[in-house]
């Protein structure tokens, strides 16, 4: 059958030529196609030798003389190896940034030089036209990657880290052993890494073999590096190419290497190739310093196991922003808040929170068992490497924002404590009896609060200002004999269902306690509403004595703070109501710098300009974190305030910090259209 294939194809490129197609008969020919021809996959026929061949993958690399090109091969063709001399049909092939070529029959005619390589300049090397070129440039071999195909070593070229991929052969890891952190001659096939829309992202060769890396160093002799240490790494006359010597004890292993403490510090080291060394393990590496974010690795040439100690203690973490060089690279424990787990294709993260800073935790796979058994709210002690990051463009000290875990193979996770019993389903369903209460009780008081509005609305209409105090004296009593009777009862009925509640009760009050603080709140917003509805202060003598007096009464409590108003400007005429509320948001304020800030000094500034009236409440308290007190939804203080802002097109700007007092203003433009002066 397959020999069938063959002829059909030779018949069918024969038919081709007598038609008019003739088949192309040069690589160049085939590269310059444009992408809609080569999609058509015209035929091809010509010569060509083989620079790179991976048999187990059925491809390979070639040349004719004009140009180089990849090739994908059937199933059944001959085993090709570099230098041989082949002819071949088939067809273009669209791959990548370029075409290609598939090759459905393909011969061995004989065995010739591989041609002369290209040698790229330094601003060459990621041209997208230099995709399955020849070529030959200097490379320094740092290590061997994991995965992939072939056997692919890790090199740096220009400064570059890429891949260089070989045949696998038996003896490859001691062929590269012995190629490590030394400069090399590559010559190879320089191929190209394309994303979905064939836009070029890398770059990477294929190496025919090993004789195609040729030394251009002498054998490294470890009995040659002086001493030095990992604080000392690419300072001074030590550059990248000096070859120094590092001792210390191994703190934790990956992959690639491991990461070394000496009595200055810690630095890792990557060992491709030289052996496993165990947490505690004593070793003598032998390498040349490389710049890395942060901190500088040693890239190791050779590694000797001088003996063993018991594992080293981690390092307590605390804030690494203050100190890059002693964190970057170090064993460090810490105790954080378990938040979610995500699942990688070659990795598991955990997403902790330590504070304020949330971070991911890389998860060892012997830890796997343990994170069956995690829940969001667990606290955790975790053991591992700490690897600082930045969310700016450079790994800068100064800007460093974040760091991650490089958890250890064992024990790199403990629980300290389990999250509480109420999850999120428990917790919903124990509040969905209080919550009936509560939405009963706010659609009453949002049913009662639009009729003191439509009452309001009247009370502004009316010529006589007894008619307004007689008005206002029926609301007040009916606010008093409907709304705090009312959430009253509801009280009441709350206690009731603490007392018949089943399960946890413990923490089932818990929850039923913050139900009534809800509702002692909204009594006192009805209780002061009664006084101001009552009070005629500020109908008689404006919003500016209401304030003072606010103050003087504050200042006159046994241990209140000292409370002082300043007015500057000629306050403009408000709209009705706007006083009122002006007037709450000052007693908000005020309240709450008295109540939790424990401030000495409270100094209120009325400020008035031709473009807006600022009311501005200052204390020398101990301050707070604005952004978690606004996403606490039960801080119903600083949610009335900015229900009474927007209710007269006004907006509130709240600055503090832990430590640094608290200032809330409210902003009024009188340039609005319910503003007059």
């Amino acid at each position: 059958m397959k020999g069938l294939g063959r002829c059909i194809l030779v018949i069918y490129i024969s038919l081709a030529s007598c038609f008019g197609e003739s088949p192309i008969n040069s690589i160049r020919t085939v590269r310059e196609l444009s992408r809609s021809a080569a999609l058509k996959s015209p035929p091809i026929e010509m010569e060509a030798t083989v620079l790179y061949s991976d048999s187990a993958r059925n491809e390979a690399m070639i040349d004719d003389g004009t140009a180089s090109c990849y090739m994908r091969m059937t199933k059944g063709l001959p085993v090709l190896a570099p230098g041989d001399r082949i002819s071949l049909q088939g067809n273009v092939w669209q791959f990548g940034l370029f075409p290609h070529i598939e090759s459905r029959a393909c011969k061995v005619i004989g065995r010739v030089a591989l041609p002369d390589p290209y040698r790229p300049r330094v601003d060459e090397l990621f041209l997208p036209e230099l995709d399955s070129d020849w070529v030959e440039i200097p490379a320094v071999v740092i290590g061997v990657d994991q995965g992939g195909f072939g056997y692919p070593l890790v090199v740096e070229v220009f400064g570059h880290e890429v891949r260089a991929i070989l045949p696998m052969v038996p003896d490859a890891d001691r062929l590269a052993a012995g190629l490590m952190q030394r400069k090399v001659r590559m010559t190879g096939v320089a191929a190209t890494i394309f994303n979905n829309e064939m836009q070029m992202a890398g770059r990477h060769f294929f190496v025919p073999s090993f004789d195609h890396l040729v030394p251009l160093t002498d054998v490294i002799e470890p009995a040659n590096a002086p001493l030095t240490t990992t604080l000392r790494l690419l300072t001074g006359n030590a550059g990248q190419e000096t070859l120094v010597k590092l001792e210390g004890v191994v703190t934790q292993e990956n992959e690639n290497g491991f990461y070394l403490r000496d009595e200055a510090g810690s630095a890792y080291v990557r060992t491709s190739l030289m052996g496993s060394f165990p947490r505690g393990s004593k070793v003598a590496a032998v390498g040349f310093g490389h710049m890395n974010p942060y901190r500088p690795i040693l890239r190791a040439a050779s590694v000797i196991k001088t003996g063993t100690m018991p594992p080293p203690e981690p390092k307590w973490f605390s804030d690494a922003r203050s100190n890059v060089s002693a964190a970057h690279d170090e064993l460090v424990h810490l105790h954080a808040e378990f938040i979610g787990l995500r699942k990688g294709k070659n990795e598991d993260l955990l997403w902790c929170r330590l504070g304020v800073d949330f971070f991911e935790a890389i998860v060892a796979p012997r830890e796997n068992q343990i994170l069956t058994e995690l829940v969001p709210g667990d606290m955790l002690e975790l053991t591992g490497i700490c690897k600082l990051t930045t969310s700016l463009p450079m790994p800068r000290a100064e800007w460093v924002d974040g760091f991650r875990l490089e958890l250890a193979e064992s024990g790199g996770i403990r629980v300290l404590r389990k999250a509480p019993w109420w999850t999120q389903r428990r917790l919903m369903t124990a509040l969905g009896v209080t919550g009936v209460a509560c939405v009963i009780t706010m659609a009453g008081v949002i049913l009662l609060r639009r009729q003191v509005a439509a009452q309001l609305k009247v009370i502004g209409d009316k010529l006589s200002v007894e008619a307004v105090h007689t008005e206002r004296d029926r609301m007040a009593r009916e606010l008093h004999d409907t709304l705090e009777q009312q959430l009253a009862g509801v009280s009441l009925q709350i206690d009731g269902i603490a007392r018949a509640a089943n399960g946890n009760k413990e923490a089932l009050e818990s929850r039923v306690a913050l139900a009534r603080r809800m509702i002692r709140h909204t009594r006192a917003e009805a209780r002061r509403s009664v006084w101001d509805l009552r009070s005629r202060i500020l109908e008689k003598e404006g919003l500016v004595a209401a304030l003072r007096e606010l103050a003087l009464g504050v200042s006159a409590a046994s241990g209140a703070p000292s409370v002082e108003l300043e007015v500057s400007g000629e306050l403009p005429t408000l709209p009705q109501g706007t006083d009122f509320h002006m007037l709450r948001f000052a007693q908000e304020a005020v309240g709450n710098a008295v109540k939790h800030a424990d401030a000495r000094l409270v100094r209120m500034e009325l400020t008035s300009s031709p473009e807006k009236v600022e009311l501005s409440i200052k204390d020398d308290g101990k301050g707070f974190d604005v952004d978690a007190r606004m996403n606490d939804p039960f801080h119903f203080g600083v949610i009335g305030m900015h229900q009474r802002a927007e209710r007269i097109g006004a907006t509130i700007h709240i600055a503090s910090f832990p430590g640094k007092g608290c200032c809330v203003t409210l902003s009024l433009p009188t340039i609005a259209e319910n503003i007059s002066l």
